[in-house]
């Protein structure tokens, strides 16, 4: 589920009558999500200009965490160490609210089979990188 994370103290505020931009990056999961709300509120207040940049989760943290962006979108939330160090060395608070939620979905590809069935311990495995191969026992018994 991604989120966003931002900062408010102190980013990129513009004088009054200049344009406010306020710059973003991270999750290319919900990317497409926000590039929607960017252009639907660029018709709404168009002394407001927001960016967002699909670099990835990892790339949207460490960037909000830095400073160089004002807000990130990342696939899960921060930790608490994280929190801890953002507001250590920002002295502000990171604020995060879930946007989006996505959903893996098992996918196959095998000659000759039609149907795959899945029990919810061999799917779990399959995620942990536990089942790595399609005739594992713990598939082939279903």
């Amino acid at each position: 589920m991604p989120f966003l994370l931002t900062a408010l103290p102190g980013s990129n505020r513009a004088a009054f009558g200049d344009v406010l931009e306020i710059k973003g990056d991270g999750s290319t999961l919900a990317s497409p999500m926000y590039a929607k709300w960017i252009e639907d509120y660029g018709k709404v207040d168009p002394k407001v200009r927001f960016t967002y940049v699909s670099n990835g989760s990892g790339a949207g943290i460490h960037d909000v965490m830095i400073g160089t962006v004002d807000f990130a979108g990342t696939d899960g939330p921060l930790n608490n160490v994280q929190m801890l160090d953002f507001s250590t060395h920002r002295n502000c608070e990171l604020l995060h609210f879930p946007t989006a939620l996505g959903a893996d979905v098992p996918v196959f590809n095998l000659s000759g089979i039609k149907e795959l069935n899945f029990t919810p311990q061999a799917l779990a495995r399959i995620y942990l990188g536990k089942i790595t191969t399609w005739n594992d026992p713990e598939i082939a018994k279903v």
